[in-house]
């Protein structure tokens, strides 16, 4: 039921905010049912709980050597490098492996055991019940086929059960076992780590006698090897007369050193007289006073003390000339001496000439000798070079076909001398024993988890059920979904009464909330008229007897008290 006034404006929506006592309601309202439901489902999962069969573990713990006793080192052999810790992993792997799961389920017969023996499945029970239900299959199995599905199955299994967990930063690692049994766990457990340990000794054993056999076979076939080399070499120093190579060589280099530091002093030399008698043809041969200017000629001691002698004649002329007259016979003779002097000088100048030139000859001659001798030296250098580069490769396949031979010769020893030498690849620290107290089920903590889950799912399906409630029970839904503010509340009224009674509520002393109510109504709809005032009221509901005639009456009484009401029947 709503009161609507005519002049009315909807207020707008406001803005959405969780409300927390809203969710609190929901759950208070049904916490009785949800803790009902938890309880049966608690009470469900201890009793299916007490029917689950008890799984014991075992656990056994092995130590795997980093570095196994040996009696030689024949890591080599093995392939094997136990400092990197993929070695670990791998013998964990081998520890899960479907090998070693397939030996222990035949040595202990686990076939047989009742934990593991073939139980029929739901299909063949249905199957057997209705004999008529046609087979999956169209063909049927052979025998063989069904004993290797059963042999897979009881390895997957067995498989399933079996935990190999190393300890971090130690060698040791632990293996898990979990049976109904705690003997049949433990007795695995132990089984497992010994299956393995022979396992890798057995393997041990092979490697070595297969790498003997191998090596054995190799060895003659190295010892011709290193035989016809030996041959080779020993043959070419003979055929190419080569004693000391190395010395040989180091003379050679000693000779072409020599060579070239000869001629290259013969080269600057012959570049020096030539280049004197090329400035000597420029000037002339002839041309005495040109060629007297040269530095070449005038440093040279011969054409230097002539010179004086030139000077001392000059000078002599010179002060004579002073004295006596040019007839003189003193001054005669002094320029006769003078003239003598200059000739001696210009026949100097000329042997040098001559001199130079022959000396040009020569110095090329001495040349053109030394690249002759240095082309020798060379070309015979170059001989004793390759002769020593085929003897040092002859010496090169010598060495390593020894090396190879000295090898393989010290790996058969070896593999000989280990091969009677049982070192075992790992060791038990501690051995599994029969568990006294089961790993699961946890029947505790299963029943708790069980009650607060199913706490969980009826909150979850009390809050669902109450969105999906789509009826308007607070004065807030009506805000809410309606858009409408809620003018109050008025009171259910639980007392057997007539209508006439019900319409006169407002007066009664006994029910004075009911007064106070209508009263609150009154005042909220006087609010809403103070800009413009009301002249019609509206009262309605959503299905029949909700109250709209008792609402209608008891509103009019209040307002009847401020002014005149004029109070009309409309529900058609």
């Amino acid at each position: 039921m709503s009161l609507n006034a005519e002049q009315h404006q909807q207020p707008q929506p406001a803005e959405e905010v969780i409300d927390l006592r809203k969710y609190f309601s929901v759950i208070n309202r049904s916490k009785w049912r949800i803790l009902l439901l938890a309880t049966l489902i608690a009470i469900l999962s201890a009793f299916i709980v007490l029917n689950m069969k008890q799984v014991f573990s075992a656990k056994a713990t092995l130590l795997i050597e980093a570095q196994q006793a040996k009696a030689v080192k024949i890591e080599e052999v093995y392939g094997m490098n136990s400092a990197q810790q993929e070695y670990y992993l791998t013998q964990f792997e081998i520890l899960k492996s479907r090998t070693i799961a397939e030996t222990v389920i035949t040595r202990l017969k686990l076939a047989e055991h009742p934990d593991y023996a073939p139980k029929e499945s739901i299909t063949d029970i249905i199957k057997g019940w209705l004999p008529f239900l046609p087979s999956a299959n169209n063909e049927e199995k052979t025998a063989e086929q069904l004993g290797l599905e059963r042999r897979e199955k009881l390895l997957a299994k067995f498989i399933e059960n079996l935990t190999v967990e190393p300890v971090r930063k130690t060698q040791l690692v632990n293996i898990y076992f979990e049976s109904h049994d705690p003997k049949l766990a433990a007795d695995v457990a132990n089984a497992i780590g010994e299956t393995y340990i022979d396992s890798q000794l057995e393997a041990k054993m092979g490697i070595t006698q297969k790498a003997n056999t191998w090596l054995g076979g190799r060895l003659g076939e190295l010892r011709q090897r290193l035989d016809d080399s030996e041959k080779a070499m020993q043959e070419f120093r003979l055929r190419e007369g080569l004693i000391d190579v190395a010395g040989v060589r180091s003379l050679g280099s000693q000779e072409l050193e020599r060579l070239g530091v000869e001629l290259t002093a013969a080269r600057s030399k012959k570049a020096q007289v030539d280049s004197f008698i090329r400035v000597i043809a420029q000037y002339g041969k002839n041309n005495v006073d040109k060629l007297e200017s040269l530095p070449e000629i005038t440093a040279h001691p011969s054409v230097q003390n002539v010179k004086k002698e030139v000077v001392t004649a000059e000078r002599k002329v010179s002060e004579l000339s002073k004295t006596y007259g040019p007839k003189h016979p003193k001054l005669l003779a002094v320029k006769s001496e003078l003239a003598t002097v200059q000739e001696n000088l210009r026949e100097q100048i000329r042997k040098l000439i001559a001199g130079i030139e022959n000396e040009s000859q020569t110095e090329g001659q001495n040349l053109a000798s030394l690249e002759a001798e240095m082309a020798r030296a060379k070309g015979q250098y170059q001989d004793v070079s390759g002769k020593e580069a085929e003897y040092q490769r002859l010496q090169r396949e010598v060495e390593t076909n020894r090396q190879l031979f000295d090898t393989f010769m010290s790996r058969q020893k070896e593999t000989e001398v280990a091969g009677n030498f049982d070192s075992a690849i790992a060791r038990f620290t501690d051995r599994a024993i029969s568990a006294t107290e089961p790993i699961k089920p946890k029947r505790k903590l299963i029943v708790i988890l069980a009650f607060v889950a199913a706490l969980g799912f009826g909150v979850v399906v009390a809050f669902v059920m109450e969105s999906l409630n789509d009826t308007i029970k607070t004065t807030q839904d009506v805000e809410t979904v309606l858009q409408q503010r809620s003018l109050g509340i008025i009171p259910k009224l639980m007392e057997k009464k007539t209508l006439s009674e019900f319409n006169r509520t407002f007066f009664d002393t006994e029910n004075r909330p009911f007064s106070e109510a209508v009263r609150s109504i009154r005042t909220s709809l006087a609010l809403l008229a103070l800009d413009r005032p009301l002249q019609l009221l509206v009262v309605t509901s959503s299905v029949p007897e909700e109250g709209k005639s008792t609402v209608s009456s008891n509103l009019s009484f209040a307002f009847a008290q401020l002014e005149s009401v004029l109070l009309i029947d409309a529900d058609m």
